[in-house]
């Protein structure tokens, strides 16, 4: 049997959001089914426990009836800097139950906030399925998160 060769995904994106908005966006498990639909999913549970040790869980549904899901343990959290959490996708076309490692930084760039995003230990087979992903999911994070410049009401009740 030969071992499974692992890669390392890198992407970085910018905001035009605090680094503390955007954090949130991420980590408040009402919010995230808002606006994490990645390709045809929507996301139908989230559970969160944000903190070392705790464990998170995405449930989401394809217009075709079947559900994936992604979840892990968080290994470290600083708010509003930085998340490091194992990642596990069931379901869809990520299925490889392969334990990979997700390190997402919140960069703060003058009230804008870069997010740096490093997924490590990906199988070879996933990582352009997880490229695409990424872009779709941080595409609808920006979106979602710039919503708050058009309605300054949203972001003060958000916080």
């Amino acid at each position: 049997m030969s071992a499974i060769q692992l890669k390392t995904l890198r992407r970085s994106a910018h905001f035009a959001a605090s680094r503390e908005r955007v954090f949130q966006a991420w980590t408040n498990a009402e919010e995230l089914k808002r606006w994490w639909s990645p390709g045809r999913y929507t996301t139908t549970a989230a559970d969160i426990d944000l903190r070392p040790g705790g464990h998170y869980r995405l449930t989401m549904r394809h217009p075709d009836g079947s559900i994936a899901t992604l979840s892990g343990k968080y290994l470290e959290v600083v708010a509003p800097e930085r998340i490091v959490m194992t990642w596990i996708s069931v379901g869809g076309p990520r299925d490889d139950e392969h334990e990979a490692l997700l390190t997402l930084e919140f960069l703060d760039r003058g009230g804008a906030t870069e997010l740096k995003l490093t997924h490590e230990r990906l199988p070879a087979a996933s990582k352009d399925s997880y490229d695409s992903g990424w872009t779709a999911v941080i595409k609808d994070l920006q979106s979602h998160v710039s919503t708050d410049s058009k309605h300054p009401s949203l972001a003060r009740s958000r916080a």
